[in-house]
């Protein structure tokens, strides 16, 4: 196979490392290097791309992580084998899972779901503690889950209505702007007392510590400036909206 199409990256926001495994990728998918086939050696490749072996080394290691690459030792790296199945598998294009089920000559069969109330949550009282408890027992000793929930996909997200565990959000739009002013602006969805606002007052005084408040768009000081304004914050829930395969 010729090496004509590989051309030196240039300098961009994302990393060497990223730029070349996403390069890389992009040759294996349109086909410039097909399953089994060897890759060029780490010294043409880097030459070509114009960077050091060990960064060319780093994105090569993530393309194997991800399976799209083999790299034997003392022979070179080759695309895996089975990696032209995978790109068949309609995952990257956002594929209903009934179309991919027929296309594979699958049958799939839907069951219906069972929605319950807690009834707990009728009493103020009551914390639910998510992986933590009470209504889950295997996590009850890691007490640095509580208050943690599993994170659903994005995958048909703005389908999915109402959001959070306890359904507290309305709309796509109510839960982000939750997430980016939550911090600069508690009083809009906590109680106030006399000592300010009671944020985090769904989980147990002692337990506060576990929410997240290190990252972005969480690292915000009460009064601050949110991390995203009004029109961003528009802009990511349009590219949330984007993020759907018509499955319902």
């Amino acid at each position: 196979m010729s090496n004509d199409n590989v051309q030196p990256l240039r300098a961009r926001r994302l990393s060497l490392v990223t730029q070349a495994q996403q390069y890389l990728l992009a040759l294996v998918e349109k086909g410039t290097y097909r399953p089994g086939e060897q890759l060029p050696s780490e010294k043409e490749l880097a030459a070509q791309l114009g960077i050091s072996r060990p960064t060319l080394r780093e994105a090569l290691l993530n393309l194997e992580q991800e399976g799209v690459v083999v790299r034997k030792h003392g022979v070179g790296t080759f695309v895996a084998p089975g990696y032209d199945s995978r790109l068949e598998s309609g995952l990257e294009r956002l594929e209903s899972i009934l179309d991919l089920a027929t296309r594979q000559h699958l049958q799939v069969q839907v069951e219906n779901l069972d929605v319950q109330q807690v009834p707990a949550n009728a009493d103020p009282a009551f914390f639910d503690l998510g992986l933590c408890g009470p209504e889950r027992k295997d996590l009850a000793a890691r007490r640095d889950l509580c208050g943690g929930f599993k994170v659903p996909t994005l995958r048909n997200v703005a389908r999915t209505a109402p959001y959070f565990h306890n359904g507290a959000f309305a709309t796509l739009r109510e839960a982000v702007d939750f997430y980016v002013r939550r911090d600069t602006e508690p009083g809009v969805w906590y109680p106030k007392s006399a000592e300010g606002v009671r944020k985090f007052d769904d989980l147990p005084p002692e337990l506060a510590g576990s929410v997240n408040t290190a990252e972005v768009p969480y690292d915000r000081k009460e009064g601050g400036t949110p991390s995203l304004t009004p029109g961003e914050i528009d802009d990511v829930v349009a590219f949330l909206e984007t993020l759907d395969d018509g499955y319902n």
